[in-house]
């Protein structure tokens, strides 16, 4: 049964559903484990020590340029912001206690790890710890943790990012006009306390994170935990699917997906689903908005935002906030269930109108709110 409902110029859809299926791609395929595996310890300078003191930037650099397969030692390894390159053909294995550590840094932007045009790479058990406690300027905002720039047929499984002074994940373009991302999968990464963004989306096609866990994103604007924000209308968002997002006290939202600067150029399209996300104390669960300030002439972007079962608990700001001026994009929210600030679970008729209240949706917005 379902119930239409129009309140103040909004049309939404109310319908009362017992199951709900969904069909995710199954675009990736578990990869063997590669033989020939190179430990990289030995690429150590003799009498090498284990305590993330000493850089050891050029030894790693040229361990990861010489073999495919390299397995890390289970100790910190400290690395200055030139960073590592990670080149294509390439699997990384971190044993347990492994750490790549940035040494302190005043540069305003960096990556601590970097793939750029890269294919075929696997990344496995890494966890990198950024310089936000010991930065040497207070300028910048683009330190990241892991930047993957144009790349295609990556993996990486358990990763943990933590104290960034930029970003944690960093998904954009080569040369700021690269192809997209491509055929991409995340699985398990672990993201807190990083200044901007715990992962940031510029530009992807064929995306899948399962299972993220982002906390704790503050110091510099937006302050989300994943955040969809294309820089330019070469960019894309399509074929992607966030499962099980588990998202805490980020200061921003939770989950933010802004795409104005896809205007400029072509009409374009996106596909976005996010499935099963976890809010908690966030400012504001979800934040949508696509506002028309970068369009040129008459171009649209088209498609579809699709909120399958969220759990929004306790968000400071509101649950949710969706600011829509292209009557050509459509979000549809399903079983969503919110509690206040007091932990108190709202009923379906207070969820409505909190989801559908004035100052959190535009008149023009095409939204489909489903129980």
């Amino acid at each position: 049964m379902i119930f239409i409902f129009k309140t103040g110029g909004l049309l939404f859809n109310i319908a009362i559903q017992l199951f709900c299926t969904f069909n995710v791609p199954n675009n990736y395929i578990e990869q063997a484990p590669v033989d020939n595996v190179y430990e990289v310890i030995n690429s150590l300078p003799k009498n090498y020590v284990r305590d993330g003191s000493v850089d050891y930037t050029s030894a790693l650099q040229a361990a990861i340029y010489e073999h495919k397969n390299l397995l890390f030692p289970s100790f910190p390894l400290l690395v200055n912001d030139n960073g590592l390159l990670i080149g294509s053909n390439k699997t990384l294995t971190f044993l347990p206690g492994s750490e790549i550590r940035l040494k302190g840094s005043d540069k305003k932007r960096y990556n601590i790890i970097k793939m750029e045009r890269a294919v075929n790479v696997i990344i496995n058990g890494l966890f990198i710890k950024g310089d936000r406690y010991t930065h040497k300027d207070t300028r910048g905002e683009w330190g990241m943790g892991l930047g993957i720039y144009s790349c295609s047929n990556i993996t990486l499984n358990n990763i943990k990012i933590v104290d960034c002074w930029g970003d944690g994940i960093y998904l954009g373009n080569a040369g700021g006009n690269g192809p997209p991302n491509y055929n991409v999968l995340i699985k398990e990464p672990e993201i807190s306390n990083c200044r901007r963004d715990g992962v940031s989306i510029i530009t992807a096609r064929r995306l899948t994170i399962i299972s993220p866990h982002v906390t704790g994103t503050n110091g510099t604007l937006p302050m989300c935990g994943i955040n969809f924000e294309p820089n330019n209308p070469f960019d894309e968002l399509q074929q992607i699917n966030v499962i099980d997002p588990s998202t805490e006290d980020n200061v921003g939202s939770g989950i933010s997906i802004g795409i104005k600067n896809l205007y400029g150029m072509s009409s374009k399209n996106i596909d976005i689903a996010i499935i099963r996300h976890k809010d908690k104390g966030s400012g504001i669960a979800l934040k949508i908005h696509n506002y028309l300030s970068r369009r040129k002439l008459a171009e649209t972007v088209t498609g579809s935002i699709t909120v399958t079962n969220p759990v929004w608990a306790k968000n400071s700001n509101c649950a949710m906030r969706a600011i829509l001026y292209d009557p050509n994009l459509k979000l549809f929210i399903s079983t969503p269930r919110v509690t206040d600030l007091r932990g108190n679970s709202l009923t379906r008729s207070a969820i409505f109108d909190r989801l559908t209240a004035g100052p959190n949706v535009n008149k023009e917005a095409q939204i489909s709110v489903r129980f």
